[in-house]
């Protein structure tokens, strides 16, 4: 799960800028390359369990894990690598998952608030370095806005992008096309079984805003 869906799953237990935050972090300090920065006993920290509890349930959930199956066998059909494959079969379901479960105003009403409120809810980080980068991100994506449809071909280009730094995952950029008829031909179904994951990592949660 990306972390726009970690800001999703944040808001059914607290949807409070902190926690939503927290939700995300780890997935932000990943995109920085850098570890999750250490928070005390607080909303941030609470919201960085619920993250690694989410993984957890997320990636063994049978709907999610039947998307990517079918993501695979696409993929190798249209002709990608075997590690590009496995990347973009992870990685791109996410992405298309993200944009259904991004349909609600209020949903994306707290991610944003969650991004801008990087600026002083990371004050408490130890490492404040990383904190600033983190909080520079954060305002990059808050002012991106939540993506809604995108072109398929900017889908391929967002995941060519991302696995670039991954020579046994990456692909190049002539093999883009074939990345984006699979988000074309794909993202219909996601959509579609979008409530069934939901459901699946709904029932999977304890409730973690306790954690």
């Amino acid at each position: 799960m990306n972390f726009f869906g970690h800001a999703v799953v944040a808001c059914w237990f607290d949807p409070s800028p902190e926690f939503v935050l927290g939700a995300m972090l780890p997935d932000l300090s990943a995109m920085l390359r850098i570890r999750t920065p250490r928070a005390g006993e607080s909303l941030l920290a609470r919201g960085i369990a619920l993250h690694h509890a989410t993984d957890a349930a997320f990636h063994t959930a049978p709907a999610f894990i039947g998307m990517q199956d079918r993501a695979r066998v696409t993929l190798a059909e249209l002709g990608l690598g075997r590690g590009a494959v496995r990347a973009v079969a992870h990685i791109g379901t996410e992405i298309l998952l993200d944009e259904s479960l991004g349909l609600d105003p209020a949903v994306e009403r707290a991610y944003l608030a969650a991004l801008y409120a990087s600026d002083t809810a990371l004050a408490e980080l130890e490492a404040q370095v990383e904190a600033n980068r983190i909080q520079r991100l954060a305002r990059d994506l808050a002012a991106r806005g939540v993506a809604r449809n995108s072109e398929p071909g900017l889908v391929a280009r967002r995941l060519r992008r991302a696995l670039e730094t991954h020579p046994r995952l990456s692909f190049g950029e002539q093999e883009e096309p074939q990345v984006a008829a699979w988000v074309a031909r794909s993202r219909p179904q996601i959509a579609a079984e979008a409530d069934a994951v939901v459901a699946q990592l709904r029932s999977r949660l304890a409730s973690p805003a306790k954690a």
